[in-house]
Order: structure tokens, then C-alpha cells, then sequence
């Protein structure tokens, strides 16, 4: 019997497609088995996929396109600074509003990932005796679950860094942010490369006069401001403002600079809402009424 060898001969819908048109499924089903195996292995309980590491932002359009279209780099080192005066109460604001705008960042960065891991907050036991702890009611008010937060409090300044360089390589944290007084170019290099391997961000908080961090993907600039008027009630407190300054971003340094901005925080939407006119208001009533009354006073005792 003789065989005759017939070449293979595509038909019109086999040369219409493409060789390569396979490939992001396929690429999107590969990432998502070895994140199945390191489950099971136990070598790393968050594995985000490169779409899920793509979408966290902001929520300010004018703030996020300064950034280019993947917003907030989220394998890069991120600083959160701020400038007081001589002022005690004017450092305290301060410090509450840096730490609270690095909580509402992980708030966002907890909603944009579907396998999310737990926040890693490190600071030193030092400043948790001089500015106090995180408040876990204050916490679930932001939308943090506080169940979902690691702090870690080492008593030298230095084994923040360590701490959390660590919990990077570890691949179990969705985000670590640390409160450190100086980071030498080694230390924010060895950072940089860390949450450049594990596809995980890392926010520094730094006090006021430390030198800046080197090696940062972006750098803000954070500062408080009154709270914005409630609708309901005008005694009460309304939404959290804060006035910040994107002073560096890595992606795109032409677009940083002079970017300053106010926002306030939208409890039940978790996002950020651009001010878009503030300015010196004028003395509410109930506030003249009160000034007239305090004069009236010191007229009486004078």
C-alpha cells in the first residue's frame, strides 16, 4: 500500500487569524494557575495579576491623569510628606492628616484588588507613645476593616525599614506602609526593588525636615484643611479636606511640580472629590454671633 503525503493546507478562517491571538488568555490563565499553586504551596497568600495591579487611583480625574493611564504605581516606593511650623497643634493636624490620607490610599488600593491581603502598618514604639496608635472605630468610620490591618511597632526607628522590606518579599501583604524619620538612598533603593518583585506598593510617611526619600515612585505633599460645611447641620463637621501637592512623579516628572490640589473624602462612594472652589468664606452667622458676644463680655469686665 503506499501512502501519499498531502501538505496541510490552511482554510480562509485559519489564515484570517492571527498565530499570536491566543496569547492574552492564555498569559491570563498561566498567571492565574500560579497563583493557585503558591496557594497551595503556601509561598504567597496575595498574588494580584498585572490588570488587577493596573487600577488603582485616586478618583480625581485631574489628579490620576498627572499620573499617565495606570494612576498610582503600585510597584513603586510612595512618599507622604508635610510642612509645619513651630506651632504643637498645627505638627498634630499635620500628623493626623498624613496618616489619614495614607489610610484612605489603602482603603482605595483594598477595593481595587480582588484577592487583596492585609495592610501592613509599621512604626516605631516611640512615636506610637508621642502621637498615639491607629483607633480601630475610627477605622471602620474610612471604610477599613481593622481585622484586615498588621501593626507592627519595633522599638528601634532603624527595624522599620526591615520590617518592611520583609513583608514585601514575603508576597502576603497587599500594601505596607511604614512611618520612618530618614531613608538613606540604600535603604529606599532595596525598598524600590522589593515592591518592584512583589508587585506591591510601599508608602513612607515622613516627619517634617527629614531629607527626602530617593528612590520614590511618586512624592505628595499633605496638609490639612477645615472640613468642608455639613448639609444637614452647620455646627457639625463635614467631609475631610486636605491640600496636597503631587511634588514628584517618576512616570511622568514633566506633569509635576505645580500640582496642587484640595480634595475632600466621599464616605460612601471611597473615593476622593476635587474642591473645585476654595476660598476665605465669609464668618457664618452663629460665628458673628459669638464674636459679638465675647466682646460684649470683655466690655462687661473692662
Amino acid at each position: 500500500m503506499k501512502h501519499f503525503y498531502q501538505p496541510f493546507v490552511p482554510s480562509s478562517s485559519d489564515q484570517s487569524t492571527p498565530p499570536d491571538a491566543g496569547l492574552p488568555a492564555r498569559q491570563e490563565i498561566i498567571e492565574t494557575l500560579r497563583a493557585h499553586i503558591g496557594r497551595i504551596e503556601g509561598s504567597g497568600v496575595f498574588s494580584p495579576t498585572p490588570r488587577e495591579a493596573m487600577s488603582w487611583a485616586l478618583g480625581v480625574p485631574a489628579i490620576d491623569e498627572l499620573m499617565g493611564p495606570g494612576g498610582i504605581d503600585t510597584s513603586g516606593v510612595h512618599e507622604i510628606r508635610f510642612d509645619t511650623g513651630q506651632d504643637l497643634y498645627g505638627a498634630a493636624a499635620a500628623t493626623a492628616a498624613r496618616r489619614v490620607f495614607a489610610l484612605l490610599l489603602a482603603v482605595r488600593r483594598l477595593a481595587a484588588v480582588k484577592r487583596a491581603g492585609p495592610i501592613l502598618w509599621t512604626l516605631p514604639l516611640n512615636e506610637v507613645h508621642e502621637a498615639g496608635a491607629l483607633y480601630s472605630h475610627g477605622l471602620w468610620a474610612m471604610g477599613l476593616d481593622a481585622n484586615r490591618l498588621i501593626i507592627v511597632t519595633p522599638r528601634k526607628s532603624r527595624d522599620v525599614l526591615w520590617v518592611l522590606e520583609e513583608a514585601l518579599r514575603s508576597g502576603a501583604v497587599s500594601m505596607v506602609v511604614g512611618e520612618v524619620a530618614a531613608t538613606s538612598m540604600t535603604a529606599s533603593r532595596r525598598l524600590s526593588l522589593a515592591a518592584v518583585e512583589a508587585r506591591c506598593p510601599c508608602i513612607l510617611v515622613s516627619p517634617p525636615g527629614s531629607i527626602p526619600a530617593a528612590a520614590v515612585a511618586t512624592r505628595w505633599r499633605v496638609a490639612p484643611r477645615p472640613s468642608g460645611e455639613d448639609p444637614f447641620d452647620a455646627a457639625a463637621p463635614g467631609l475631610r479636606r486636605f491640600a496636597i501637592a503631587l511634588e514628584r512623579c517618576r512616570s511622568r516628572p514633566i506633569a509635576s511640580g505645580n500640582a496642587d490640589f484640595v480634595v475632600e473624602w466621599l464616605d460612601g462612594a471611597r473615593c476622593f472629590r476635587l474642591v473645585t472652589a476654595v476660598s476665605d468664606r465669609a464668618v457664618t452667622p452663629h460665628i458673628q454671633k459669638f464674636g459679638a458676644w465675647q466682646a460684649g463680655v470683655q466690655r462687661r469686665i473692662a
